[in-house]
């Protein structure tokens, strides 16, 4: 699967790129999402998909950008992957109840 980040705000465009940032100064080849990119966006109609979000947000836990990367998803509304430990089931659920 490819997916390809889009931005629609150029705020967007310029956390995206101070998140990565953080990432090459932290590491980047120790980010999980860095070495194994094909687990945090599952192909969704795969019946394996669960099972492969679970290992990405246990992978996540590791992680030295994991609130940086979490706040970001919730912040900008990610629909797609797995951010900061976090599916977008639980990014909904995070949303919901900051209404």
């Amino acid at each position: 699967m490819v997916y390809r980040k889009t931005f629609d705000t150029y705020e967007r465009l310029r956390e995206w790129q101070h998140l990565n940032d953080l990432i090459e100064e932290r590491a980047a080849g120790q980010i999980p999402c860095r070495q194994a990119p094909d687990l945090y966006f599952p192909e969704l109609g795969d019946g394996m998909a669960a099972s492969i979000a679970k290992m990405a947000k246990k992978a996540c836990l590791s992680c030295d950008v994991i609130n940086e990367c979490r706040t970001y998803a919730i912040k900008h509304k990610e629909e797609y992957g797995i951010w900061g430990g976090t599916t977008y089931t639980d990014r909904k659920e995070i949303w919901s109840k900051k209404k």
